[in-house]
């Protein structure tokens, strides 16, 4: 009976251990990492939704069309391209249709992909014939 409860005990104690190493892994940071890329983006804008964040400040949402491919199937879909701060003023004036041209900071969480605006360009001049 003694040795029955001396294993069970230590089975116990080396289940907490493995417990606590799993948590102290996991950290602070969770399990997805959010890891930015800046890249230039252009692409067509399908909605612009100007509102206010829970602080009171004015930010743009922006949705634009993607195409991407996986596996050999190519597929469109919107994603969300926010402008916040000093760039919020430019994005606004953006309508339905224009070409966005920007440079932003891409961030994937948990498989979804979305941009921060940094900088509008122009947009590219076009040579006439």
């Amino acid at each position: 009976m003694k040795r029955a409860m001396k294993c069970g005990m230590s089975f116990g104690l080396i289940f907490a251990i493995v417990l606590m190493m799993g948590v102290f892994v996991s950290g602070a940071e969770g399990p997805a990492k959010a890891l930015a890329v800046e890249r230039i983006i252009e692409a067509p804008i399908q909605q612009v939704t100007t509102t206010l964040d829970k602080n009171g400040a004015e930010y743009t949402r922006l949705i634009i069309g993607i195409s991407k491919t996986i596996s050999g199937v190519s597929y469109d879909l919107g994603q969300a391209a926010m402008a916040f701060g000093p760039v919020n003023s430019q994005a606004k004036q953006l309508k339905v249709g224009d070409m966005l041209r920007a440079i932003v900071s891409e961030r994937s969480y948990n498989g979804r992909d979305s941009f921060t605006i940094i900088k509008i360009l122009p947009q590219k001049k076009v040579a006439k014939k």
